[in-house]
């Protein structure tokens, strides 16, 4: 009888580790707003900030959009990457 309660402990652990583990990841869709299409944002880069050079020196190709809340203002670089 102990072997069985054992099992049956040992199953019951199991299927609520793959419960939890299926809910955490439906859950983020959950909670996620839905997309909408939006149209395209205008962004300008301030300054005539220089982002390639960092990306050159870095040896990556991308692209980079930065918010700045308090000036509103966007610097980005590589435009067409970040819409």
């Amino acid at each position: 009888m102990n072997k069985v309660v054992k099992k049956l402990a040992i199953f019951c652990i199991a299927i609520a580790c793959v419960v939890y583990i299926l809910w955490q990841v439906t859950n983020p869709a959950l909670t996620m707003p839905r997309t909408t299409s939006n149209p395209p944002v205008a962004f300008s880069n301030p300054q005539g900030t220089n982002f390639e050079q960092y990306f050159q020196q870095s040896g990556v190709e991308g692209s980079i959009a930065i918010y700045d809340a308090q000036s509103d203002l966007t610097y980005q670089h590589n435009q067409q990457h970040n819409t």
